[in-house]
């Protein structure tokens, strides 16, 4: 069962009014532990304004419903370097360690087509001038009488290369995370609540005591679930790419930059 954290004493919403270092230390306990001990937390009271999420789902599913060829415009440059920039259409990747590819399709480029810029502009202030990022993603209902392959999945098993993630769902679910006893078990949509998973960068400063979240999105069983679409938003939480990474012990991982770290990351799950 993942933890749900009240994050009220840090809460967005009073930013003029940080917390005491008593009323912080608890926290900062309880997050640490449900972290080591489980891989994944829920985050309620956070202050971040539901509605502008809400928005920007309603806004991406504009730009997934527009015809095929349009959206192909915004595709990804394969000879870029950088694979999560653009538009990826369904059934484009494929898990480092799977054979058949993911029933989803994803954007974070925002293109020219009418559609309210404002919301994400507001959204898009949390990760600049950062190398944070969004990304918005959308998973096709499976059509009638369509058999998934075997080891199908919507997103195949992953982990992600950033410090923290933070994953804002719709009501759909299907997502699973493996916590730190090896067992997938679901990240059931709560209302209100984000949920956080550790990336690579924080599994290497933490000395591998916290360990990156392994997670997937399954395709759902029963007639009326997998009829259903599936939207979330996610935001990665990035260092610099000139920030140092390293164990904060320096007894696991040599120090290097994160775009390095980045590089070798990207190459050992496509090699």
């Amino acid at each position: 069962m993942i933890p749900v954290i009240d994050f009220s004493s840090y809460s967005l919403s009073d930013v003029r009014s940080p917390p005491s270092d008593e009323d912080l230390a608890p926290l900062a306990d309880e997050v640490y532990k449900a972290f080591s001990e489980v891989g994944a937390i829920y985050l309620k009271n956070h202050g971040f304004d539901q509605s502008l999420v809400d928005d920007y789902m309603n806004i991406s599913k504009k730009f997934f419903n527009l015809p095929k060829d349009v959206k192909e415009k915004f595709s990804y440059d394969k000879e870029a370097g950088y694979m999560y920039h653009g538009y990826h259409h369904l059934q484009e990747h494929t898990s480092h360690d799977s054979t058949v590819a993911d029933l989803k399709e994803a954007y974070n480029t925002y293109p020219q087509w009418k559609g309210p810029r404002d919301t994400l502009t507001k959204l898009h202030s949390t990760d600049r001038p950062s190398h944070n990022s969004m990304r918005t993603l959308h998973y096709y209902p499976v059509p009638e009488g369509y058999k998934p392959q075997p080891g199908q999945t919507r997103c195949g098993k992953h982990t992600d290369i950033g410090s923290f993630t933070f994953i804002f769902q719709d009501n759909v679910g299907g997502l699973e995370i493996k916590n730190v006893s090896g067992e997938w078990v679901p990240a059931t949509p709560l209302p209100g609540a984000i949920l956080v998973i550790i990336g690579h960068a924080a599994q290497c400063w933490t000395d591998d005591k916290l360990k990156a979240t392994e997670h997937r999105v399954g395709v759902p069983d029963g007639d009326v679930n997998i009829a259903k679409g599936r939207q979330s938003v996610i935001f990665f939480g990035n260092p610099d790419n000139d920030a140092m990474l390293g164990s904060i012990k320096g007894t696991k991982y040599p120090a290097s930059k994160h775009d390095e770290f980045t590089a070798d990351f990207i190459y050992g799950i496509q090699s």
